[in-house]
């Protein structure tokens, strides 16, 4: 028996339940090879994979789909844009100098310490560093001085302005391209809209507020517990709590007021249709969940999962359990065979009626209807896996020893 049909055998053993494991839709491929021992490694959303191995002792070097770096002292884990063009990481040289890895260059800093890496829709990126106490952060050529952030730097849709807040005295402000907000206790920066004002969520006095640049566009809620934008920047979603309950406001363009959902005595898992004015949650109602998809509501079971819309947002998709697990694809439930993790990462191909995740053995495709799955090669570890839709394939990243492989399942 080889060793592939052995993997299938065993495979096939422990979806005794009814299941057929097939290795016919699966394939690897080598990507490392073991020359050099495996430090950490993964995959992005879009088609990256990435590695950092350790060819010598106090040398790592960093892989990025196959191109090899130097050799460094020390290298920080690569940072990819959301668009899939570019990459950045940080890495240490032996005379003690940071360098900015990027797809197709080196950069040397002249710092003490590296910070982070941010990119926005566009590919636009910031780096932030240390030069002694200062804090400075380099966008679109620029060097600049940062004083007490306390947020992430929010990059715009078109990759020309950056919001931050930052602390002033006893409360903050929204720090961007054109100087600071008025004071507030606290904010929170949500993003950019598509016109270049910051949204954000002002605290002050015990209250909060949605405010869109300089002016408040949301009623007054005790608390604001989530917020969201959409990828075009032209969407965002809020849960507001008042001592009523909780609702969801979505606003947009495309609505004259924003679109409220009725009140819940609670909201959770807060998300947004990736490019339309079109929000999902988890709402608690009579102490019974249920998803909430922009005011219709499906029933959740006694457990559920985060929703999440697919890469295309063509499909909402949560997970559940009461009696049975089960899917539930633009409100419509499959129950299922086996039980599922509703809590685990899964990548999900729009209309293909079929999930995948990353077990302590590999790269795993279910049917959603069907009971059957189905897998390739077994691994000691592989990573959450994404749906690649250049391809039309599942793909996760997978290491036995010191080779990692490529794994994919149509």
């Amino acid at each position: 028996m080889t060793k592939s049909a052995l993997y299938l055998l065993l495979f096939s053993i422990c979806f005794s339940g009814g299941y057929i494991a097939s290795a016919n839709r699966c394939s690897e491929q080598t990507l490392l090879s073991g020359d050099a021992p495996i430090v950490s490694y993964g995959i992005d959303t879009t088609r990256h994979w990435w590695a950092i191995t350790q060819p010598f002792s106090s040398g790592f070097r960093l892989i990025v789909d196959g191109k090899e770096s130097d050799v460094f002292q020390k290298i920080l884990y690569p940072v990819f844009s959301p668009n899939g063009d570019g990459w950045a990481a940080f890495a240490l040289g032996n005379t003690g100098q940071w360098f900015l890895l990027q797809k197709d260059t080196i950069l040397a800093l002249n710092c003490s310490a590296v910070g982070d890496i941010y990119f926005g829709q566009s590919g636009a990126f910031a780096y932030t560093y240390e030069q002694g106490a200062n804090e400075l952060f380099v966008f679109n050529g620029t060097e600049r001085r940062t004083i007490g952030r306390t947020s992430e730097i929010i990059i715009d849709c078109d990759g020309y302005k950056f919001a931050y807040s930052a602390r002033r005295g006893d409360g903050e402000v929204i720090v961007g391209n054109d100087g600071e907000s008025e004071l507030f206790d606290r904010v929170r920066p949500i993003g950019i809209w598509y016109g270049g004002k910051t949204m954000f969520i002002a605290e002050y006095g015990g209250q909060s507020r949605l405010y869109k640049g300089t002016e408040p566009i949301s009623r007054t809620f005790d608390n604001i517990a989530d917020a969201v934008m959409n990828n075009e920047c032209t969407a965002v979603a809020i849960a507001g709590y008042t001592k009523s309950g909780a609702v969801v406001q979505l606003y947009s363009d495309e609505y004259y007021e924003p679109l409220e959902s009725r009140m819940y005595e609670a909201v959770s898992s807060l998300v947004i249709h990736p490019n339309k004015p079109m929000y999902a949650c988890i709402a608690q109602y009579n102490s019974a969940l249920t998803v909430v998809f922009n005011g219709t509501e499906y029933d959740a079971g006694r457990e559920c999962g985060k929703p999440f819309f697919t890469h295309n947002g063509a499909e909402l998709i949560f997970a559940g359990a009461d009696q049975q697990y089960f899917f539930t694809v633009n409100g419509k439930r499959y129950i299922q065979p086996a039980a599922i993790d509703i809590n685990r990462e899964y990548a999900v191909k729009p209309g293909g009626g079929t999930f995948a995740y990353g077990s302590s053995n590999g790269l795993v495709e279910r049917d959603m209807q069907k009971n059957m799955a189905y897998s390739g090669l077994m691994v000691d570890e592989a990573t959450s896996p994404r749906y690649n839709w250049r391809n039309g394939h599942y793909e996760a990243l997978g290491r036995i020893n010191q080779r990692l492989y490529l794994l994919a399942c149509e």
